[in-house]
């Protein structure tokens, strides 16, 4: 079988920082090739270099296939059709005019030949994450890619869409595509890959031509750590929630939902059911119709602003730390300072003490194990996923008794993400109430006390730790036995 890419001892630096240190890759023709890594260890890098949009310092590079790249954040152009956003760059024009009927054809063919169905003329702003997705899947073929590079591409969507583009992809190599898959989730890569390579800090660690991977040996050549990529924590004594105080309270149709402290409550759900709507209405930043009253400590503060909210010692950790969590252009002293302004931080006559702030940002820096060339970096420096260890670390170390966790594993390692689903299970042991909202199953079955399933808005059921499944939980974030709790 002959090879669609090969890298070898491919150089890039930028300034003192080598992202890449001789990287290699090969990657063969009509396979699914899995390229993992954690955070900062190069893997975006490598594949702009793939793509052209880097040129690396050295080394060797051969393409015997088209490349085309989907990033983990999507290159859509919100106000333009379906239709726009896949022919954009190599519109096909007839007497100086966009041939859109021509295009909508070819797009056709190209929809019933992978089964892949989108509505052209949809404003892509207004389609679900899956079928943004999916827009980029079919942007990339409209342009000729035999080579398909995607950069977590699960990390926005729900199991069942993950099933949905495994299955995708898997017709994809079966009519001749190579594909390159990019993610931190193991299991996933154990599940769907034919091939894995391992980078680490620049450098490939770790070759598997075949299916001879495990988790455990890919955590090993990962992080030096084989232990905990694929083992659940050891079963543990919940609190007795009884007796426990309710310090977060929220109203959701005719349904509350009470978090105590000492307890991390799940909420659970296929995507667009109230998720985000639910974290919205908790911490402030918009009403929606269908939610009630917000309580927290006990004290209704409803029309209060998220300011004030936070006084009363709500914590938020958003799904998009980038975009609502953190000033990009600041400096992570300001961005971890100045959340929330301690007394510590204050001087005489009103001044700040720089020095305070930056002994607190550097303690919360080494808490959440953020990968940085120092405190005075700007945020928007970081990786993604650095960039939400800063924030998860910030929001679970500046004296708050609720925090809201909006996605916060989304686009993290998996050891930065069991570093911080270990966090929230500790803010809830140490007394804090903890309401975890993730797409992620294995991440609220792994520390959640009980799990609450959202569906149209509305709590279709409650389940326990003692009965956690699968299936149970996929029933009712189907629809099927609305209305069930415990």
């Amino acid at each position: 079988m002959t090879n669609a890419l090969l890298c070898r001892g491919i150089r890039k630096s930028f300034g003192p920082v080598h992202a890449l240190n001789g990287t290699d890759l090969t990657v063969r023709r009509g396979t699914i090739h899995g390229l993992v890594g954690e955070n900062g260890a190069g893997k975006s890098t490598l594949m702009k270099v793939v793509v052209g949009e880097l040129q690396p310092d050295s080394g060797y590079l051969e393409l015997n296939a088209t490349p085309g790249l989907i990033r983990q954040q999507l290159s859509t152009i919100p106000e333009f059709s379906v239709l726009d956003n896949i022919i954009f760059g190599a519109e096909p024009l007839r007497r100086g005019l966009v041939a859109r009927r021509a295009a909508a054809e070819r797009i056709g063919q190209l929809m019933e030949e992978i089964g892949l169905p989108l509505p052209l003329g949809a404003e892509a702003a207004l389609l679900p994450l899956a079928l943004q997705q999916r827009m980029e899947i079919l942007r990339v073929l409209y342009h000729q890619a035999e080579l398909i590079l995607m950069d977590e591409p699960t990390a926005l969507l729900t199991p069942n869409e993950v099933e949905a583009m495994s299955a995708l992809l898997r017709r994809l190599v079966a009519q001749g595509h190579t594909i390159v898959f990019i993610t931190h989730k193991l299991r996933e890569v154990e599940a769907l890959c034919d091939a894995v390579t391992v980078i680490r800090h620049g450098v490939t660690t770790h070759h598997w031509p075949d299916r001879s991977f495990t988790i455990a040996a890919m955590a090993a050549a990962m992080v030096g750590d084989a232990g905990g990529a694929d083992a659940m924590p050891p079963e543990r004594e919940g609190p007795d929630l009884t007796r426990a105080d309710v310090l977060l309270s929220v109203g959701v149709g005719g349904h509350r939902i009470d978090v105590r402290a000492g307890e991390v409550t799940g909420i659970a759900g296929v995507a667009g059911n109230g998720q985000d709507a639910l974290v919205e209405h908790v911490c402030g930043l918009a009403d929606h119709a269908g939610f009630g009253a917000v309580t927290i400590g006990g004290v209704p503060v409803d029309g209060w602003p998220t300011k004030r909210r936070r006084t009363a010692g709500l914590r938020l950790i958003p799904a998009d730390a980038r975009r609502w969590g953190s000033a990009v252009e600041a400096t992570l002293v300001d961005n971890v300072a100045t959340a929330e302004v301690s007394p510590a931080f204050k001087g005489r006559f009103g001044t700040l003490r720089k020095g305070a702030m930056a002994r607190h940002a550097a303690e919360t820096v080494a808490a959440g194990q953020v990968v940085t060339a120092g405190i005075q970096q700007k945020a928007g420096e970081l990786s993604g996923g650095n960039l939400q260890r800063l924030i998860a670390a910030r929001e679970l170390n500046s004296g708050g008794t609720v925090v809201v966790a909006h996605e916060p594993t989304r686009g993290v390692d998996f050891k930065a993400a069991r570093a911080i689903r270990g966090r929230l299970r500790t803010f809830a042991d140490q007394g804090g109430a903890t309401l975890l909202v993730s797409s992620d199953l294995d991440e609220l079955f792994e520390i959640s006390d009980r799990i609450v399933v959202m569906y149209r808005g509305e709590v279709a059921g409650e389940v326990p730790r003692a009965e956690f499944s699968r299936a149970r939980l996929g029933k009712l974030m189907g629809g099927i036995g609305a209305g069930e709790t415990s």
